[in-house]
């Protein structure tokens, strides 16, 4: 991990956006990051009808929601009896697009990763109308990491990131291990495995992308697991949860796996892409010409 890493964390003021700051708050304390808060608005619903009335344009709506973005976050800061001298943090709000001004903001800021809240299988009927996380994840060049609301910060130390055996996932290992080197955390990769390839393909897929890894990143120990599960995600929460994982970490390179977790048709039967019980980190694909700024930097922050 860089030296000091700039987060942006995005809040609706929800109880799911508001544990997604309480896990940012945390994590930035360990690893002395810098934290942007931004709240995104269409229109105000807070602001007072009376300041219009009043004509004060020295409060325009946007000013006004300034003020809540900073006393929300005070109050959270407040309620863990942080140090507020301690940390590296500005409130911004913008006006629009939820997804689109939180990637917007990504880009201007220069920010290394992207955190924000992502609901579970209870709220599926209202997700599946309109899921802000995934836009961001579609839109984003950089690293998202969508957090469950029941996910609590325990400190980082082990990653799973879901593979299947794909040549463009060398540069996603190569970069998730000097990140987290500065963690000492330990890197699993993990495929789940069903019932439409025989278990000697399987098993041939196996052990020639394990000989790649082996032959691409020499001088590491890279721990390569497979389980037989036919439902995806209850093999990745379960090998998750059993080895008590900090992070699931996933590549969305036309990937199969990818678009059965987050295609809104699919997962209105299997619920996918709001079952994880570990918070998500979404890297960019390589292959895409959009990342190509993502990748160019990691290469140079990480000489990879």
């Amino acid at each position: 991990m860089k030296n000091q890493m700039k987060i942006l964390v995005a809040t609706d003021y929800s109880p799911v956006a508001t544990n997604a700051v309480k896990y940012a708050l945390q994590f930035s304390a360990d690893t002395n990051s810098e934290i942007i808060f931004l709240h995104v608005f269409k229109t105000s619903s807070r602001y007072p009808e009376e300041f219009s009335s009043l004509e004060r344009f020295d409060d325009s709506p946007l000013e006004f929601e300034t003020r809540e973005l900073e006393q929300s976050i005070d109050g959270i800061i407040n309620s863990f009896n942080i140090d507020k001298t301690k940390l590296q943090y500005k409130c911004y709000v913008r006006q629009g697009s939820a997804s689109e001004e939180i990637c917007a903001e990504a880009t201007y800021s220069d920010v290394d990763i992207i955190f924000t809240g992502t609901h579970g299988a209870s709220q599926l009927a209202q997700v599946i109308l309109g899921s802000h996380t995934w836009d961001v994840i579609k839109k984003a060049s950089v690293p998202v990491l969508a957090i469950p609301n029941e996910a609590q910060y325990n400190g980082i130390h082990n990653f799973v990131l879901a593979t299947e055996y794909r040549t463009g996932e060398l540069p996603v290992i190569k970069f998730l291990i000097q990140w987290i080197k500065p963690l000492n955390g330990e890197l699993v990769l993990f495929h789940v495995s069903n019932e439409v390839f025989s278990k000697d393909f399987e098993k041939e897929l196996h052990d020639k992308f394990q000989a790649e890894v082996k032959t691409t990143i020499s001088n590491e120990n890279i721990d390569i697991r497979m389980i037989l599960n036919n439902n995806l995600i209850d093999g990745l929460n379960d090998f998750c949860v059993n080895t008590k994982s900090s992070w699931l970490v996933m590549s969305p390179e036309k990937s199969l796996l990818f678009e059965k977790i987050f295609n809104p048709l699919i997962s209105t039967t299997k619920k996918m892409s709001f079952y994880t019980h570990v918070p998500l980190l979404t890297i960019p694909d390589v292959t895409s010409a959009a990342n190509l700024k993502f990748w160019n930097k990691i290469k140079e922050d990480y000489a990879i």
